[in-house]
């Protein structure tokens, strides 16, 4: 590739860039293991020289490189739109979704009624979902629909909690947008704002002649409101997760017998809708 890509001198110089560059990277990894102090005082360094380069750069241009910047975003504002709209997308789909699972489940509950009372008074054979059981294979088959019912009950709360995850992001990105105007608009007088600003502390400077050139002090605030930010950052991830994360899934702790399945619909049946345990002295109307 390189004979037909570089003439032959620009391919000796580019292996010569590579070898170079990796030379720099091993050396850079092998004073970090030697001397640690050494390179952290060379990373100093580099960041002292970055950050006087940006010292020297005139703060009538730095006001006019943020203006630019805030005119780009506001070419770029469609992301946002575009953001809501799949998040309002997603939250039509999963309530779609829960509806479906609802239903399903209310008739899933309804069908396993009808089996339990006709469980309760003892007959040759039981029909359930147009199929025909004894006594100890419909008990069998009760007991198989219950536990594919809890299975389906926390599947149902998981997309549930997605769907609140959900809604909640889209009223966000929604409230954003019904915001960006207002934000643009105060970022660009705070930028004007800032400019008038420094036009005064110009004037200023002139009268009593004097040129301030040190910004350590303001050099060291930015540092120390960027950390303060980072930790509140770490704070707000805490939160969200003290919010969201439920911490694992409960067990039932003492489920009936799989040779009592009866009662254990009971007990799943009177916790649903506080009907009477004993449906034998409740037959259906």
């Amino acid at each position: 590739m390189s004979r037909t890509m570089f003439p032959k001198g620009e391919s000796a110089m580019l292996k010569k860039v590579v070898i170079a560059g990796l030379a720099v990277v091993v050396g850079v990894a092998v004073l970090a293991w030697i001397s640690p102090a050494l390179f952290d005082w060379m990373v100093h360094q580099g960041k002292a020289l970055k950050e006087g380069a940006e010292d020297k750069i005139p703060l009538e241009q730095r006001i006019e490189i943020l203006k630019d910047k805030l005119k780009d975003i506001e070419k770029n504002k469609d992301k946002y739109f575009d953001q809501a709209a799949h998040l309002q997308d997603d939250v039509k789909a999963l309530t779609v979704e829960v509806t479906k699972m609802t239903k399903n489940l209310d008739g899933q509950w309804q069908a396993m009624q009808d089996l339990r009372a006709n469980l309760e008074p003892q007959k040759a054979s039981y029909s359930y979902k147009n199929e025909t059981y004894d006594r100890t294979a419909a008990q069998k088959k009760l007991k198989q629909e219950l536990d594919a019912y809890e299975v389906a009950e926390k599947s149902l709360a998981a997309k549930k909690e997605q769907l609140n995850a959900k809604s909640q992001a889209y009223d966000a990105a929604h409230e954003q947008l019904a915001s960006l105007e207002t934000q643009n608009n105060d970022m660009e007088a705070r930028l004007d704002q800032m400019k008038a600003e420094l036009e005064i502390v110009k004037a200023r400077e002139a009268q009593v002649g004097v040129k301030a050139d040190d910004n350590d002090r303001a050099n060291l605030k930015a540092e120390m409101d960027e950390v303060e930010n980072k930790i509140k950052h770490r704070e707000t991830v805490l939160n969200l997760h003290a919010e969201f994360d439920k911490g694992g899934s409960a067990v039932a702790a003492d489920k009936p017998a799989e040779d009592d399945v009866l009662k254990r619909f009971d007990q799943k049946a009177s916790q649903k809708d506080g009907q009477p345990a004993n449906v034998a002295n409740n037959p259906k109307p």
